[in-house]
């Protein structure tokens, strides 16, 4: 007896950390070692990007984006998807002198680099944007640090690996934070880095 499609809707909902990891692993192994078409109903954002070859995201019904993992999450469609999947600072076009206000504007946590100030050029790249602000939290996420930084009124979210010796940064500390003009997505405009 041959199956065309499997249908697991939130399968690993009630599971431990421990076990759901390599739970997702034994479906994902079964999966493609019988070649079947899978549908993995799923609200856990790692888990998506984990076991999919394609996402598709809904929200009240209407799909909001599909497409493969790293797409969805490198270029969310829109906001929604921006929130759903992963961490994402939202900032405002104005902070970083674009000229098209009506756009927004956002940047993966990863994508920012934490600076000492001093460390960085303080000459304007054409390819990257430079902020100072001031760390108002330090906390560690496994093998993530993240700080939140204060710039101009706004927290911004920057998160770096969680080195041996810890992230060698301070609360209320100045720091200058870099990111790459090509780590930004532009939400809704025409405007294009």
């Amino acid at each position: 007896m041959g199956w065309d499609l499997l249908l697991l809707d939130e399968p690993l909902s009630a599971v431990d950390a421990k076990v759901r990891e390599s739970a997702r692993s034994l479906i994902r192994d079964i999966q493609k070692k019988m070649g079947i078409t899978t549908i993995f109903v799923t609200h856990d954002q790692l888990e998506a990007l984990v076991m999919s070859d394609r996402i598709v995201i809904l929200d009240s019904g209407e799909i909001m984006q599909q497409g493969k993992p790293e797409e969805i999450y490198n270029k969310p469609a829109n906001r929604f998807v921006a929130n759903f999947i992963g961490s994402y600072n939202f900032i405002s076009s104005g902070l970083i002198g674009l000229p098209d206000k009506d756009v927004e504007v956002c940047i993966r946590p990863e994508h920012i680099k934490l600076a000492k100030i001093g460390t960085l050029a303080q000459e304007e790249d054409a390819s990257s944007y430079q902020l100072e602000g001031r760390i108002n939290n330090l906390y560690i996420l496994g093998n993530t640090i993240r700080a939140e930084v204060s710039v101009q009124g706004k927290t911004l979210l920057v998160d770096r690996l969680n080195g041996f010796q810890g992230s060698g940064f301070v609360l209320n500390e100045e720091v200058r934070l870099l990111f790459e003009k090509s780590s930004l997505n532009i939400l809704g405009g025409n405007y294009s880095t």
